[in-house]
């Protein structure tokens, strides 16, 4: 495709649309020229629709799979398949970009780069591999790794004990090409006693931050208590992951935040599924959400114990996190009164479908936020809190990444939801326009036999293949 015609550019930045419809040119996978509508019937006839930027999910978990806890050997042979519609379902909400904040790093590797080509039929992957954290740290509902899950497939999670493993843990992953690295930062646990935790030290935290920004990555991190916020304002990083969702935020730590000018990522619509789940529970038995069986009956039984008053897991108290959206929302919105940058994300591949970015920018827009500021925090201030400026905006040199509506975004919010056509590096990649359709997609190829493989490594004769995959581990030991 050459020519992308008669589009209504929507502008997030101005807040703004155009009043008349404009041609995009299209050359190697970027926007050449916003010109004038012409008398060519070349490429596509958007037919005057509204087009977007495409979106950015700021933070995701892509090879989340909605297991409560860690896989039997029954579920690895679906597993691949899942992680495929959990792409898929993104790309198909109008998301072209996900930052994906923790996953196997071999697994999410390979994702990254298989999804690097547009044909592929998967938004763009930037990815930080496991999370560092510390002993007795959090992610406290996710065991220590094994050398045996490390032999096949790469760090999750790494415990670090002194700031010399922190700065060689950084250096590994930055010579295994990620794109950020990740800290947990939690001193308390989810459940009802809110059991205290271990948390990355100040010259841990140091250690980490110097040794990234040599290799010039960012430094994201996890947090989700105030008593946490009020140490980390003090600690470098760079991309504060999540709103703050057990206290409202008061005047000093939101200034200090604001002083800090790190960029926040949201999280409304994962504490909407305690909030909200009536609402989550109505959309999945009309059958909503890119779900395989058994995560589906997963999410099911989640959604009816909360609605029946119970807590789907011992490590989450629900009844304590009630109403922390109400909470979120406020936050949200003394932080950006304050100027402070917010990225749009979702963390799906918790407990939350992909696909859901649009359901989570309305929420942002019932907290207070415009739908222009909503719009912002998606495209173009996602693309900065990343970045990356070649994304979240359609002006010349930019990633032809474009999102077909028939309703214009800034009028009403609710049009996210339905979207006509997702274009990405200029290639039709979702829905259809002008008779055109974008090419069917399956299960795209090797993840069959990933399958395969992963079913088989279940199976005895495995034992002896995973001893000699051991035996040649010593980078990651």
């Amino acid at each position: 495709m050459r020519v992308l015609r008669s589009v209504r550019l929507v502008d997030p930045a101005r807040g703004a649309t155009a009043p008349a419809p404009v041609d995009l040119r299209l050359e190697g996978g970027r926007v050449a020229a916003v010109v004038p509508p012409g008398p060519t019937s070349e490429g596509l006839d958007a037919g005057g629709r509204f087009a977007l930027p495409g979106l950015i999910d700021c933070h995701a978990h892509v090879t989340g799979v909605f297991l409560p806890d860690l896989p039997r050997a029954r579920d690895v042979p679906w597993m691949p398949a899942q992680v495929a519609l959990n792409l898929r379902a993104s790309l198909e909400s109008g998301v072209t970009t996900v930052r994906d904040l923790m996953a196997p790093l071999r697994p999410i590797l390979r994702l990254r780069d298989r999804a690097a080509d547009p044909a592929s039929g998967w938004p763009r992957v930037l990815c930080s591999g496991p999370m560092l954290t510390v002993p007795g740290g959090y992610p406290d509902f996710v065991p220590p790794d094994t050398p045996a899950s490390r032999a096949v497939l790469g760090p999750l999670r790494v415990d670090l004990r002194s700031p010399r493993e922190a700065r060689r843990w950084v250096d590994r992953l930055a010579d295994a090409r990620v794109d950020l690295i990740k800290v947990g930062f939690s001193s308390r646990a989810y459940d009802r006693g809110r059991t205290p935790m271990a948390a990355p030290s100040r010259e841990l935290m140091e250690a980490i931050a110097d040794a990234a920004h040599r290799h010039n990555l960012q430094v994201a991190v996890h947090h989700t208590w105030a008593a946490d916020l009020r140490r980390l304002v003090d600690l470098p990083f760079d991309t504060l992951e999540h709103l703050t969702l057990d206290e409202e935020l008061d005047d000093a730590l939101a200034d200090a935040v604001a002083a800090r000018r790190a960029p926040v990522t949201t999280n409304l619509e994962v504490f909407g599924f305690i909030d909200q789940a009536q609402e989550h529970l109505a959309r999945l038995e009309a059958g909503r959400g890119a779900f395989l069986p058994e995560p589906r009956r997963i999410i099911d039984e989640a959604l009816r114990s909360i609605t029946g008053g119970g807590s789907p897991h011992p490590h989450f108290f629900v009844d304590g996190l009630r109403g922390a959206t109400t909470r979120q929302g406020r936050n949200l919105m003394r932080l950006a009164e304050r100027g402070v940058l917010i990225g749009a994300a979702t963390d799906a591949g918790t407990n939350l479908t992909f696909g859901s970015l649009p359901d989570e920018l309305v929420h942002m827009t019932r907290a207070g936020l415009t739908p222009a500021a909503a719009l912002r925090a998606a495209t173009v201030d996602a693309a900065q809190l990343l970045g990356r400026h070649d994304l979240g905006t359609l002006s010349p040199g930019a990633r032809a990444d474009v999102v077909l509506y028939d309703e214009d975004p800034l009028a009403s919010i609710e049009a996210l939801r339905r979207p006509v056509a997702v274009l990405r590096d200029g290639r039709l990649v979702a829905g259809g326009v002008d008779g055109a359709r974008a090419p069917a997609w399956s299960r795209p190829p090797g993840v069959r036999s990933v399958a395969r493989a992963a079913a088989h490594l279940c199976a005895g004769p495995a034992l002896s293949r995973l001893r000699r995959a051991l035996a040649l581990v010593s980078r990651w030991g």
